[in-house]
């Protein structure tokens, strides 16, 4: 039997169900955090990680004292209808892979006594696991049946990376990269995997690998830092440039799986994209521009990318927000041609989600679903319909689709949202 194709929210959704976080916790102030971040410190962002069945979501005290997440730990909520299946004190964690792996959620945690150990959480029990290690880790990240983590000491130019289960490391290979930088410069996301290759960022270095091999493919860095780094189908590295000391944009570049420059552009150029879905056939865009993914051939200039940037790329069409004239406009990505063009306003927001056809973003007081390929406003839904709470005390709230339901999240709530 074919799979079931994800539903489409075309009219306004509905609230299937709501998770209150100071009720799940059983204290006032409780708050929801990303478990991709850590409970070390408090990220102050809200989030899960996708289990199927099951969110995997962070809920402590936020310490504003200590910026700490104070008595922090794992739930599993029960996408369907809400329900907390089950509940893990998961303190001092370092971090967290972006996906389960085989049916864990991957962590990391570098003690004070100097041990450090691989946590695993199942998904459908909470059960932990801990590997123990003497390994100082920098960053984890999972990729198909692999972790991979990062680790040493960036001050020495001492770091390797390694692959391998969450009971046996490195069993699949180690490679150590010459990369390094002070350890207040050794933060946020320094480990990146997808579509074949990976991406070590440290202190302005960058290092491309291949996942299979532990190879390293190529490098940049010094006398220019690489800003940001988006990896984009099939294993193209996207990098903005800029100045190391003055801080200046200079532009950016594509890179093949062999290092290879495909493409280039002059000046402040963003290479992050909130939804990056394209057919199979649609160029890379970068700067300007849009290039043959594989050969680097440039296929169309449009002056619309000249003031602005790329937010999204979903199936055939490109939405670009441009900067003075606060106008965002859709364009066909094979040819360039705008096909609608509009002037942005709170219900525009950050692209969040696409359904196949529309793109469900989240704005300032609302969600908004617009069909990307007409720019036609699809609905607008207030984020008092979702849940009735003080905006002006949560966090910055988030969208992600899991299966059939559009789960909202804030720090103090979560909510799944099914067709109407």
């Amino acid at each position: 039997m074919a799979p079931t194709a994800a539903p489409e929210f075309g009219d306004t959704p509905d609230v299937g169900w709501t998770l209150d976080a100071a009720e799940t916790f059983g204290r006032s102030f409780a708050a929801f955090r990303d478990p991709r971040f850590g409970s070390e410190f408090d990220s102050d962002t809200p989030g899960f990680i996708d289990g199927g069945d099951t969110l995997v979501t962070l809920i402590g005290l936020p310490n504003p004292r200590g910026y700490s997440l104070d008595r922090a730990a794992m739930v599993g909520v029960r996408s369907t209808d809400g329900d907390v299946r089950w509940r893990t004190i998961a303190d001092n964690l370092g971090g967290c892979a972006d996906a389960p792996l085989d049916g864990k959620v991957v962590c990391y945690t570098n003690g004070a006594d100097g041990r450090s150990a691989i946590v695993s959480v199942d998904v459908e029990t909470g059960a932990l696991t801990r590997t123990e290690s003497d390994w100082m880790i920098l960053a984890l990240e999972a990729d198909g049946n692999r972790i991979f983590i990062a680790e040493g000491n960036p001050e020495d130019n001492d770091v390797e990376v390694h692959a391998g289960t969450p009971l046996d490391p490195d069993v699949f290979w180690t490679n150590r990269f010459d990369v390094g930088a002070a350890w207040e410069d050794a933060f946020g996301q320094m480990l990146s995997t997808g579509h074949g290759v990976g991406v070590l960022e440290l202190g302005g270095d960058v290092v491309g690998f291949d996942l299979e091999s532990g190879r390293q493919t190529w490098t940049r860095g010094t006398p220019e830092c690489i800003g940001s780094v988006h990896i984009a189908r099939p294993g193209v590295v996207a990098m903005a440039r800029t100045d190391c000391e003055s801080g200046r944009d200079l532009g950016a570049e594509a890179v093949d799986t062999h290092g290879r420059v495909i493409a280039s552009s002059e000046g402040e150029t963003s290479v992050q994209l909130e939804v990056d879905e394209p057919s199979a056939d649609t160029p890379l865009i970068l700067g300007d521009s849009a290039y043959d993914r594989r050969g680097g051939e440039r296929i169309w200039t449009a002056a619309e990318l000249s003031d602005g940037a790329v937010t999204a790329v979903t199936g055939d069409t490109v939405l670009v927000r441009r900067n003075e004239s606060a106008e965002e406009a859709g364009l066909d990505a094979h040819t360039g041609e705008v096909l609608w063009r509009r002037e942005a306003d709170d219900t525009s927001g950050t692209p969040a989600v696409h359904d196949g056809r529309a793109l469900i973003a989240v704005g300032s007081t609302s969600l908004s679903a617009t069909d990307i390929r007409s720019g036609e406003r699809e609905w607008v839904m207030p984020f008092t319909a979702i849940v009735d709470e003080d905006r002006s005390a949560s966090g910055s709230p988030t969208l992600r689709r899991s299966g059939e339901v559009l789960v909202y999240t804030t720090d103090r709530s979560m909510a799944g949202l099914v067709p109407g």
